[in-house]
């Protein structure tokens, strides 16, 4: 699997760099042994030093012959963030396979039912203006 990991006002230190690697590639070569899988991830902090939950982590996954998929947290801690979006595209993709695997339902035939028993008809209300 190909990984692509941007910072985007954010300094990529050899310690993001590694809680990344462990904590969001890691667990997600489980899914996608391709050599031909592609991971895309920006880390950004969109406010600056300003605060509050501005940090992103956003990923991207793109399989030959799958759907790509694409993740986006928000935290107020960027290290969060990359729990947040490891967690979700874990969750995503276990869907994705087990859609893969089981195949659709076909409802077996229904039985012939009894027809029900007329009811008669309750006489309606006009409305009222309708002039009729």
């Amino acid at each position: 699997m190909t990984v692509l990991l941007k910072g985007v006002h954010v300094r990529m230190t050899d310690t993001l760099r590694a809680y990344v690697e462990k904590h969001l590639v890691r667990p997600l070569l489980h899914f996608y042994r391709d050599p031909a899988a592609e991971l895309e991830i920006h880390l950004v902090d969109n406010n600056g030093p300003k605060g509050g939950l501005d940090k992103e982590c956003r990923a991207t996954v793109r399989m030959p012959g799958s759907r790509t998929i694409h993740v986006t947290e928000a935290s107020d801690d960027l290290y969060q963030a990359v729990c947040f979006a490891r967690d979700r595209l874990e969750r995503l993709e276990k869907r994705a396979i087990s859609r893969r695997r089981e195949p659709e339902e076909v409802p077996e035939a229904v039985e012939e039912l009894p027809p029900l028993p007329s009811v008669p008809e309750i006489p309606r209300r006009r409305k009222k203006g309708t002039g009729s």
